[in-house]
This record gives C-alpha cells, sequence and structure tokens, in this order.
C-alpha cells in the first residue's frame, strides 16, 4: 500500500494536483465478522501517518469499513 500511495502522490504532483495531507485517511474496509487489528496497518504520506477511521463521505455517500450501507442510509424516515 504504501508503494501504491506513493504512486497516487506521483501522479498528483505529474498533473500539476495537490493531495490535502489533512484530509486523507485511511479505511480498512472488512466484513463484520472479520475483525482486524489496526495496529498492524500504518500508512505514512510524506511522512505524515494517515488516520484510520470507521467511515468516509466520497461524493455524497458514506463508506463504511464494515461494508454496509446503514451510515449512508441511515434512520427510516416517519411520513406522519
Amino acid at each position: 500500500m504504501e508503494i501504491e500511495l506513493s504512486n497516487s502522490e506521483d501522479w498528483c504532483i505529474a498533473n500539476k494536483l495537490v493531495m490535502n495531507y489533512d484530509k486523507t485517511i485511511q479505511v480498512i474496509f472488512r466484513t463484520p465478522i472479520n475483525r482486524v487489528d489496526f495496529n498492524d496497518f500504518s500508512l505514512n504520506l510524506n511522512n505524515i501517518p494517515l488516520q484510520i477511521k470507521p467511515n468516509s463521505k466520497f461524493h455524497g455517500t458514506t463508506l463504511v469499513a464494515s461494508i454496509s450501507f446503514s451510515k449512508h442510509i441511515g434512520e427510516p424516515k416517519s411520513f406522519n
């Protein structure tokens, strides 16, 4: 992942784009029954460690680490 992250950064530089290091996070997608030890994952971007978050918004859709749409869909709305 470090190599791919570095490649992404190089691509951005080559195309005159700037990565926002403060907004770049990592979400580790897994099934609900697959327990992951997050201490095994530490990615750095420009020598800055990326935060591990349980979910992230991407173009208005909330992506959840447990591969669920519950955060995006939310609670059912009452039409009363």
